[in-house]
């Protein structure tokens, strides 16, 4: 009895505080963190109008705060998609590093792409996201924004949530919750990755208070033994693994179903970060897949790391404000040789892209 007290109790007591602190429905059960809520389609998907105001610190300890919010549908960043002027339009779709909960709304590394650039930004991230489910935000979104460029922002862990089976292997990169995956027959299906995972998605889904104690769990165990995840085998291996050439037939997969989507509106992909084999496999799953590979965004952050600049946030490999204007600036030199002249500044004055160089 006194163990079911206190367990009800602290449930009250962390609802309550979601309550005062985010402004959570007391009684949604959606929710799947502050930032983002439970989706049957999409696995989870980004809160819609959540304002969100940290205070963080980047990798030299120095604080710092960062106040930012969503829109409709969750979008971090929305053009107007009914712009008379028909400005260039450029979607960009990604996981964390473009949910960016790190930074302010005039941090990111889109704002100074649009900072830099007369065109209209549609972003879109959420926390853990795979490309599968990157492609199912493109699919919903592309019709209803029809944009002329597309990127999608990588991360080398992809790889792994892309794989059911690697996922419940990982120590470091498993979401445990609900998501979509394709098999190697390009099949989709859905499972919740881990240990005992129909347990714990009924108490995460029903109890705030056990959702908090599952995910303190899982920093523990990625500081301590983090070392012995999936992704250390991989990299040791030099991706000699079976579930990770697995993972990457599937990943091919998802990058033709974006290509096939897409149309004849270019897509342009680059990766937040630069582990091997992942960032090399990814550069010819893109090239062979006819996707554009813009090399050099990570390596910039990288760059400014080694030059003792706080590119990163404390514990984290997420970008810090700093780490976020390098990165756009390195899309920007990427990108440079294949936008069109804005000399009009309206993207219809445009008579068409420049031809993609290919690697």
């Amino acid at each position: 009895m006194s163990i079911l007290l206190f367990v009800c109790s602290s449930e009250i007591l962390t609802r309550a505080y979601h309550y005062a602190r985010y402004n959570r429905a007391f009684f949604d059960d959606r929710d799947a963190g502050e930032s983002v809520v439970r989706d049957e389609r999409l696995g989870w998907r980004a809160r819609e109008y959540f304002h969100f105001r940290y205070l963080r610190r980047d990798e030299r300890g120095k604080a710092y705060l960062a106040s930012g919010s969503t829109g409709k549908w969750g979008f971090r960043a929305s053009g107007d998609i009914h712009d008379t002027g028909r400005r260039y339009r450029i979607l960009i779709v990604g996981d964390s590093f473009t949910h960016a909960l790190e930074v302010g709304d005039k941090e990111t590394y889109y704002a100074f792409l649009r900072k830099a650039l007369p065109v209209e930004i549609f972003a879109y991230g959420a926390i853990g996201y795979g490309n599968l489910q990157e492609f199912m935000i493109l699919d919903e979104f592309i019709d209803m924004i029809k944009p002329d460029l597309l990127l999608m922002q990588l991360c080398t862990n992809d790889f792994i949530n892309n794989s059911y089976e690697l996922e419940s292997l990982s120590i470091i990169n498993n979401q445990r919750m609900r998501r979509p995956y394709l098999n190697e027959k390009g099949e989709l299906f859905y499972k919740t990755p881990g240990c005992v995972p129909s347990l714990r998605t009924w108490l995460v889904s029903h109890s705030r208070f056990f959702s908090f104690l599952f995910h303190r769990w899982d920093l523990a165990l990625a500081q301590f033994e983090g070392c012995k995840s999936v992704e250390v085998e991989i990299q040791n291996s030099k991706g000699v693994h079976q579930k990770y050439e697995a993972a990457k037939v599937v990943t091919a997969k998802v990058f033709k179903k974006i290509k096939e989507r897409s149309g004849k509106v270019p897509v342009f992909v680059f990766v937040a970060d630069r582990l091997e084999p992942f960032y090399g496999d990814f550069r010819k799953i893109s090239k062979d897949t006819g996707l554009v590979f813009l090399d050099g965004v990570a390596a910039a952050v990288w760059e400014a790391h080694g030059k003792g600049e706080a590119v990163f946030v404390q514990d984290e490999g997420h970008w810090s404000p700093r780490g976020h204007e390098v990165a756009g600036l390195a899309l920007l030199t990427s990108l440079k040789d294949y936008l069109p002249s804005f000399s009009s500044q309206r993207a219809d004055d445009v008579s068409h892209f420049k031809k993609a160089k290919r690697e």
